[in-house]
């Protein structure tokens, strides 16, 4: 840095970082030192010390040292605060600035105990380093009668300072070796020597001042909390020897190390007899006291706290975003960056905390960026430097194309550069964290249970997988950051991985925590929670390579696991269809046939289906096991082998046993002994989907196109879970209760059946992701447009389509697509998979008062999903027409239009349900006051 821009910076008092320039022990200039007030402060308290006021010399006025007169100064920072690139620059700047005599101080190099001798005592060896300047000094002079003088005063002073060194260096001192005549007055030369060697030394430092002709020495010592036992060799030091007015002792240091430090060596003041003896509790509370308060005293003592000061973070010193801090720090961004275009360090880490962890600018960012400025010094430079470092060498960055969009292929490896460089500097809270810090093994499996892990030990099982920096412990809000940067590193440009990361990430740890968790808490056996906890992960195959379709049958069997076998059949997320014949089945009702559904419909119905091994075998219609299906059938590659092949894996219904916590194990283990199996698809019936497979095969052209704009973040894939997760217990416990006797029912918000909870749940799916990408998707800031209240839809859709509908106008005005607003909500309403249950046959709101706004539901996704097309693949105007505008479904639906819709669904019984008789409810078929409003 030139001398100009040195003297410009003085002028501005701004700081100006390089990323770019070397790391060495010397290398930080006078404009880099970000704790520059700070210093000052130090350096001008330290001169005050050695230069009393006249006031203070008059009688009865206090002087500002403690007690013993030691001048020691205590700068207190953690591990990487920059403490010793503090203490250097002190005594640069006393070194420097020579030119009054009455306050001019001499520094000597400072002293770093860790590396020096393991045996030689601190007052050795700051007599040596002393002894060399004033050598030095006399050397220079050596022809002059006053500085022989000097001399011959120094070497004197050395003669009795040795006999008292010879004292702390011998360890063994053996009267033997002299005889008798003279051990008496060789012990008593010990003796004196001993008690007189804080006073030799002394007259020493006084001597070394005149010599130098300086006001005073200053000692240096720099991590002396590092090694315990050479620590307290220091802190005895200053306490016996460093005494003199004319001596400033600086030590820097974590004063948390330091009272541990004090603590161990005051309990071994207690023999081991009297610790083996006395252990009652009152005298054990009343040892632990009198140790707490020998410490407290021995710091007052040697640092007063008058003559402490704690070196401040970076977010202390930049201060809070849109406030002013105490001092203006810039960086240098690129390699051939100028200082003036240096940008603010809260904007470079805020720059790098959007991009990497796929956040808007808000209050969510700068969650994250307060607490990276809160972290040392040290870590957070050397993640700057890493990361814009490695940006700026990228090659995707370098070659990218000026007028490409954000969001492309430049972008797509910033969380993984963000990610690297948070996992070099926060390894040591990872390994404490217990997460997995083998390189090799990162990926979506380790990840999500990482993330299980964390919230396990954060507590906060309703949001902790959000993944915010706000636990109460430092390692957990280190390990968040960098949990969300891996988050945004694997499911960036997948939809695949968001569906799987949803479910396997942010699923399990609510599932375990409704489902499970309460099996040891009633009985509060921790051992218990801990043997649970394995069980679970080990079956669900958290932290295993698995399919998402795999998790989400097995959340089918932990969600229905319940031992009252007359519960109601309605679950969260899932129905539970009956698989034989009931005793009384009410009339129009059948069990649920597959084989009443065609094409694209019968596929997606199978999608939807899973069976679980218990007493009984027992089917499940869930929206867990759609979301899987997709997830699975959008990772797989657009060959039609690969797409046939998913397509038909997605829709055989698997079958798993039941948890092996469940009271129903051990008898389900008996009638099935294999772990799990899926229904195999025969050729015939494989080509009755060739349809639905081409849908599928187009629908995958657009997810390759479209998913490379995803950015996700933990913090959007966490909300959109927390919003699907209670909408859909809100459905369940709702529609539960509605159970209608009528065969055809569902035309109300009052009447409902299988068809409709599932409708209802696939639309919470389709909510959930609107609204919350419409808040959290960092691919555009704008606010969110969907307007009114962010209510659910539970019995009734009218929100759910006032908010698309104002969407769509407000994209038409702007002139914006909803693949480029709204990627994630684009590719799944227009999944052919969701199709069937968005206007299945008994589950559409059809009364007078709520058709209107059925229909406009439907022509709204007609325009979502092919805006030009005349008429989609999508269930057209006058096909829902036909469907929904009548009391009852036109009898004589053709094919290709029941094709389209779940037919059958409707007539399906639920497990468990006790229909009502028709002609004790009453029931009307006119509109419910709640057709036309969305319950929270």
């Amino acid at each position: 840095m030139t001398d100009n821009t040195q003297t410009e910076k003085k002028e501005t008092n701004e700081i100006i970082i390089d990323l770019f320039a070397p790391n060495l022990p010397g290398s930080t200039k006078e404009g880099d030192l970000i704790q520059k007030t700070l210093r000052d402060q130090l350096v001008e308290s330290i001169r005050s010390s050695i230069t009393p006021s006249e006031a203070n010399n008059s009688p009865g006025v206090a002087q500002f040292i403690d007690e013993s007169g030691r001048n020691v100064f205590f700068v207190d920072g953690t591990r990487g605060a920059g403490k010793t690139t503090f203490i250097n620059s002190v005594v640069e700047r006393l070194n420097k600035d020579q030119s009054d005599s009455d306050t001019s101080i001499n520094c000597l190099p400072t002293i770093d105990p860790t590396k020096l001798p393991r045996h030689e005592p601190i007052l050795v060896t700051v007599t040596a380093r002393l002894n060399k300047v004033v050598s030095n000094k006399l050397k220079r002079d050596w022809s002059s009668n006053h500085h022989s003088k000097q001399k011959e005063q120094w070497q004197s002073h050395l003669e009795q300072l040795q006999r008292g060194l010879h004292l702390l260096t011998d360890k063994e001192y053996k009267p033997e070796y002299f005889s008798d005549a003279l051990k008496l007055d060789a012990q008593l030369d010990y003796s004196i020597g001993g008690q007189d060697l804080s006073e030799i030394f002394d007259r020493l430092v006084e001597c070394a001042c005149e010599v130098l002709d300086c006001k005073a020495i200053m000692i240096s010592f720099d991590d002396i909390d590092t090694q315990f036992d050479t620590g307290w060799d220091v802190l005895e030091s200053i306490r016996k020897y460093f005494n003199s007015q004319k001596l400033v002792v600086v030590a820097t240091g974590d004063l948390r190390l330091y009272s541990q430090l004090i603590r161990g060596k005051q309990y071994e003041n207690y023999g081991k007899t009297l610790l083996d003896q006395e252990k009652e509790i009152v005298r054990l509370a009343e040892r632990g006291y009198m140790v707490e308060h020998l410490e407290q005293q021995y710091l007052l003592k040697l640092f007063p706290v008058q003559k402490r000061m704690q070196l401040k973070t970076m977010l202390q010193l930049v201060g809070e975003k849109g406030g002013s801090g105490e001092e203006t720090i810039k960086v240098k961004t690129k390699p051939d960056m100028s200082d003036k275009d240096g940008i603010d360090v809260r904007n470079a880490i805020a720059s790098a905390v959007r991009k990497g962890l796929n956040l808007r600018d808000g209050s969510d960012s700068n969650m994250y960026v307060n607490e990276l400025l809160k972290q040392p010094v040290r870590l957070l430079m050397q993640v700057l430097q890493d990361f814009y470092t490695k940006k700026n060498h990228s090659k995707l960055i370098k070659n990218k194309d000026k007028n490409e969009t954000i969001g492309k292929k430049g972008d797509v490896s910033i969380p993984n550069l963000l990610r690297n460089s948070l996992y070099g500097s926060m390894l040591s809270s990872i390994y404490r964290a217990g997460l997995n810090y083998e390189q090799h093994r990162f990926g979506m499996d380790s990840l999500c249970k990482d993330i299980f892990t964390y919230v396990k030990q954060d507590r906060d099982f309703n949001t902790g997988f959000y993944l915010r920096p706000q636990s109460e412990s430092e390692a957990l809000r280190n390990c968040s950051i960098y949990l969300a940067s891996q988050v945004s590193e694997n499911c960036q440009g997948s939809l695949s991985k968001f569906l799987q990361m949803l479910l396997v990430g942010c699923g399990s740890v609510s599932i375990f925590n409704q489902f499970v968790t309460g099996l040891a808490q009633a009985e509060n056996d921790s051992g218990k929670f801990e043997q649970l906890v394995s069980e679970y992960l080990a079956y669900m195959s958290v932290g295993r390579i698995e399919s998402a379709s795999h998790w989400a049958n097995r959340c089918c069997a932990v969600v229905a696991n319940n031992p009252n076998n007359e519960k109601v059949g309605v679950f969260l997320g899932m129905v539970q269809l009956n698989r034989k014949a009931r005793r009384s089945t009410p009339e129009g009702y059948n069990t649920f046939n597959i084989d009443a559904e065609k094409g694209l419909a019968k596929a997606a119905m199978a999608a939807s289906l899973s069976s679980v091994v218990s007493v009984n075998l027992m089917d499940f219609s869930s929206v867990f096991n759609l979301i899987g299906a997709i997830a699975d059938i959008s990772a797989c590659h657009r060959e039609g082998t690969a797409i046939a092949n998913a397509f038909n894996k997605a829709i055989a219904q698997p079958t798993c046993i039941v948890p092996p916590w469940s009271d129903a194990a051990d008898r389900a283990g008996m009638k099935k002994t294999d772990n799990e199996e899926v229904e195999e698809i025969d050729q015939e019936a494989e080509s009755s989907f060739s349809d639905a497979i081409d849908k599928v095969s187009k629908w995958l052209e657009k997810v390759e196109e479209i998913q490379t704009t995803i950015c996700p973040s933990a913090l959007l894939i966490g909300k959109v879970w927390t919003r699907l997760y209670f909408n859909l217990n809100n459905i369940a416990d709702q529609h539960k209760t509605k159970l209608y006797s009528d065969s055809q029912s569902g035309r109300t918000a009052k009447q409902s059946n299988a068809a409709k909870i599932m409708r209802f749940n696939v639309l919470a799916l389709l909510h959930a992701v609107l609204v919350e990408e419409s808040l959290y998707h960092s691919i555009t800031d704008e606010e969110y447009l969907g307007g009114g209240l962010r209510l659910n839809p539970i019995t009734s859709l009218d929100e759910f389509e006032k908010k698309i509908r104002t969407i769509d106008d407000a994209l038409k005005e702007k002139e914006k697509k909803w693949e480029e607003n709204n990627p994630l909500f684009f590719l799944l309403i227009s999944c052919p998979i969701l199709h069937p249950f968005i206007f299945p046959v008994g589950g559409v709101n059809g009364s007078p008062r709520s058709y209107g706004k059925e229909e406009s539901f439907r022509n709204l996704i007609a325009g979502i999903i092919e805006p030009d097309a005349a008429d989609s693949d999508f269930l057209s105007e006058s096909e829902f027409s036909g469907l929904f505008s009548n009391e009852n479904p036109d009898s004589s639906i053709d094919t290709e239009t029941s094709s389209k819709t779940i037919m059958s669904l409707n007539t399906a019984t639920i497990a468990g349900a006790k229909y009502p008789d028709l002609r004790s409810v009453g029931e009307s078929s006119s509109p419910s006051s709640s057709d036309n409003a969305s319950e929270k």
